[in-house]
């Protein structure tokens, strides 16, 4: 990302396709420098709706496709679920934790039966993820931020869960965590399209028949995801455009990044075929894991919050609070204390922007 910026801020050479990964891709598509592909014939209403904001600049132009549409559910340790909600089933899981709120009740009473060994989340980040993803409110408007309004409901969900003592005090991408997947002291983890096979499974090797897929509380999100871009001082445009198409415009495409990847892809009508994505997994207890990222999660997906140019700082400052959360003891801290930090770290990094 620093080297695309700084090509571009050089007038330097730019590729003829460049990756544009979520957490900086807001800060890439405000700069007036990338091809709008409804040019080249990209039809958005072909595209899944939940992609759309996250694909766009703020002059309404396509500039990006998305590699693999990362929408999210829950995974699960069945053998934990069972233990302490009697059951291993998704739909029944589901049934039993509709909202945040049941999610909460229950994470107290597994907290009680485990005599505080087993948590339902290995932290507050990864309830963090699944809580952002579930609100779209933008968080700057009119150059204004918006963040006392997105985060204070979040952040009171967040300790709330810290005083009931249900999540751990682990952070998301450390070495703890990633061993976290083979052991058994926690139940739920985010889950999108590509945790399975790049997070899951190659942190619980030894596994079999142990792992289940629902959807979240309150509704599916989207984590992660990087689109393809064409810079306008790209070389050979429509070759990009021609890679690109077949990539992840393409049914060929399709089928290629479903097989060899297990990417799924960005067009409707992929969905519509019962078949096109389905694939039995024994990791998953036999669940077709495929089948219900397309046909459960992906249909009750929530809309996404549009990407802007501040997400960078403002989610390295949300970043800070978040950690802040995580290693308060039991919870005993001023939510309002902690967003008016945030405010402060953003607007000391963005000063054209008001409070």
């Amino acid at each position: 990302a620093k080297k695309l910026q700084t090509a571009i801020a050089a007038g330097s050479d730019l590729p003829d396709v460049a990756w544009m990964e979520i957490s900086y891709r807001g800060k890439l598509i405000s700069l007036d420098c990338w091809e709008d592909l409804t040019k080249y014939g990209v039809d958005k209403e072909n595209i899944l709706d939940f992609l759309i904001p996250l694909s766009t600049n703020e002059r309404g132009e396509l500039v990006g496709i998305e590699v693999s549409p990362a929408f999210a559910g829950l995974a699960y340790k069945r053998d934990l679920a069972k233990e302490y909600f009697g059951t291993d089933d998704p739909h029944e899981l589901q049934k039993i934790l509709p909202d945040w709120d049941a999610f909460i009740e229950k994470g107290k009473e597994v907290k009680q039966k485990s005599g505080g060994k087993v948590f339902m989340l290995t932290g507050v980040d990864d309830a963090f993820l699944l809580l952002k993803g579930q609100d779209a409110t933008p968080f700057v408007i009119d150059n204004k931020l918006n963040l006392k309004t997105v985060l204070t409901p979040m952040f009171n969900r967040l300790v709330e869960m810290t005083k009931a003592g249900i999540v751990d005090k682990l952070q998301r991408d450390t070495p703890n965590w990633n061993a976290s997947f083979a052991e058994s002291k926690h139940i739920f983890y985010s889950c999108a399209t590509w945790s399975p096979t790049y997070v899951i499974k190659p942190n619980d090797k030894n596994s079999t028949g142990r792992w289940g897929l629902m959807t979240p509380p309150g509704g599916a999100i989207a984590i992660g995801g990087t689109i393809v871009g064409i810079p306008k001082k790209a070389k050979n445009k429509e070759a990009a455009f021609e890679y690109i198409k077949w990539n992840y415009l393409s049914l060929n495409g399709a089928k290629s990044n479903r097989d060899h990847l297990e990417y799924f892809n960005t067009m409707k009508s992929t969905y519509e075929d019962e078949n096109f994505y389905s694939k039995p997994d024994e990791f998953f207890g036999g669940q077709d894991v495929f089948k219900t990222f397309a046909k459960e999660i992906a249909p009750n997906m929530a809309p996404s919050r549009p990407v802007n140019k501040y997400d960078q700082e403002i989610n390295s400052a949300i970043s800070i609070a978040i950690t802040t959360i995580n290693s308060s003891k039991d919870g005993n801290i001023s939510v309002d204390d902690i967003i008016k930090k945030v405010e402060d770290d953003v607007l000391a990094k963005v000063p054209e922007l008001e409070r």
